[in-house]
C-alpha cells in the first residue's frame, strides 16, 4: 500500500472515530477492509499526531481521551469564546494568536456537530472594537440569528436613523455583528436594493417569513466595514483632511483612530490628519467633541455640515445666555 492511500485510510479511520458511531476495533477493520491489528497500528500513530482514543466498554465505541478535565461546553458556550477571542485587538499580540489557536485546540475535542455550527456562527458573526451588550434586545437577537440560520426573509419595522421617520422592508439577513450601539443586522432591503445594516435600537419588531433566500459569494463583511470610521458605513467614500492645534497633539497622536488614516506634522506643531471613510455621519461628531481644536480642510460637505452644527450650538447658547443673564453662580 503506497502512503496515499494509507494516509487516506487514516483520515477515514478519524472521521469514523469523531462520528459518535458505536464502532470497536473489529467494526473499524470491516469499515477500512483492513485488520484489526493495522487498526492499533493506525491508532498508534494518531496517537503520536495528537489524537488519542480509548475504547469504552460501557458505550461500546471509541472515545477521545484527554488528561485534562472533561468540559461539557455546548454550542453557545462556544460561539462565547470565539467572540471573546476574535475581539482581542492586533495590538495584544501574542496574547490575541494564543487565545484564538486555544479556541481552537477546545474546538477539535468537541463532536462533530457542535464544530459544525460553531463554523457556520464564525462566518456569520463578527464583533466590533467597541461592543455594547443590551440584554434588552435578546429576543431580537434570537429572532435574527434564526433568520440568518434558516435563511429566512424577514419583515422588519424600523426608525430611520438620526429621526423620528418609520419605514418597514424585507430583508434578506447577510450577517450579525454587535457593535457600538447592540447587534446589528447587515442584509439585503428590498426597500433600498441594496445592502443595509440596521443597529437594535432602530429596530421595532420583526416577523420571520417563509421566503428563503442565497447569500451571494461576493459578500464579503470585511469589505462592507472597511472604510466605515465606526460602526455604520453610508456607501460613499470621502476623502476626508483636517488640521489639528498643536494643543490637541496628545490625544490626536496617541490613538490609532482608523487604518486609513495618515498624519504629519508641520514646523509650528499644527497636525494635517488625513483619512478615507465611508460616509460622513459618525465622523462628524468626533470631530466636534475636538471643538476648536481642529479645522475641516476637505470635504467641503462635511466642512459645511460642521459649520451648520456649531453655528447651531452658538445659537442656543448666545440665545439662552441673554434670556439668563450673565451673572454666574458659584457650586
Amino acid at each position: 500500500m503506497n502512503k496515499v492511500d494509507r494516509l487516506q485510510r487514516i483520515l477515514r479511520l478519524l472521521g469514523l472515530l469523531q462520528s459518535d458511531l458505536p464502532l470497536g476495533p473489529h467494526d473499524l477493520a470491516r469499515k477500512l477492509n483492513v485488520s484489526a491489528r493495522t487498526i492499533y497500528r493506525d491508532l498508534k500513530l494518531l496517537q503520536h499526531a495528537g489524537y488519542d482514543f480509548i475504547y469504552d466498554d460501557n458505550l461500546q465505541k471509541y472515545v477521545a481521551y484527554s488528561t485534562t478535565p472533561h468540559l461539557k461546553l455546548e454550542t453557545e458556550d462556544m460561539k462565547s469564546l470565539m467572540l471573546a477571542a476574535n475581539h482581542l485587538s492586533p495590538e495584544s499580540g501574542s496574547l490575541a494568536s494564543r487565545a484564538i489557536e486555544a479556541v481552537g485546540k477546545i474546538m477539535q475535542w468537541l463532536p462533530q456537530k457542535i464544530q459544525q455550527q460553531c463554523t457556520y456562527f464564525a462566518s456569520n458573526f463578527s464583533i466590533s472594537e467597541y461592543p455594547q451588550i443590551n440584554t434588552n434586545h435578546q429576543k431580537l437577537f434570537n429572532d435574527l440569528q434564526e433568520a440568518l440560520e434558516k435563511r429566512l426573509r424577514t419583515k422588519i419595522k424600523y426608525t430611520v436613523k438620526n429621526s423620528t421617520i418609520q419605514q418597514t422592508t424585507i430583508l434578506s439577513p447577510y450577517h450579525l455583528r454587535m457593535g457600538e450601539l447592540g447587534w446589528q443586522i447587515i442584509g439585503y432591503s428590498t426597500l433600498h436594493h441594496k445592502v443595509i445594516n440596521l443597529s437594535a435600537p432602530q429596530i421595532g419588531t420583526v416577523e420571520l417569513l417563509a421566503e428563503r433566500y442565497v447569500i451571494p459569494s461576493t459578500f464579503n463583511i470585511q469589505d462592507l466595514f472597511k472604510f466605515a470610521w465606526s460602526a455604520n458605513p453610508e456607501g460613499q467614500l470621502y476623502q476626508v483632511s483636517l488640521r489639528f492645534q498643536p494643543a490637541a497633539s496628545y490625544r490626536v497622536l496617541n490613538v490609532r483612530w482608523h487604518s486609513t488614516q495618515k498624519i504629519t506634522i508641520d514646523e509650528n506643531g499644527y497636525i494635517n490628519f488625513e483619512v478615507k471613510v465611508d460616509g460622513l455621519q459618525e465622523i462628524v461628531w468626533w470631530i466636534i467633541g475636538f471643538g476648536d481644536l481642529v479645522e475641516v480642510l476637505e470635504p467641503a460637505t462635511l466642512r459645511h455640515r460642521v459649520a451648520d452644527i456649531t453655528g447651531n450650538m452658538y445659537s442656543l447658547y448666545h440665545n439662552k445666555a441673554s434670556r439668563c443673564g450673565t451673572t454666574e453662580n458659584a457650586v
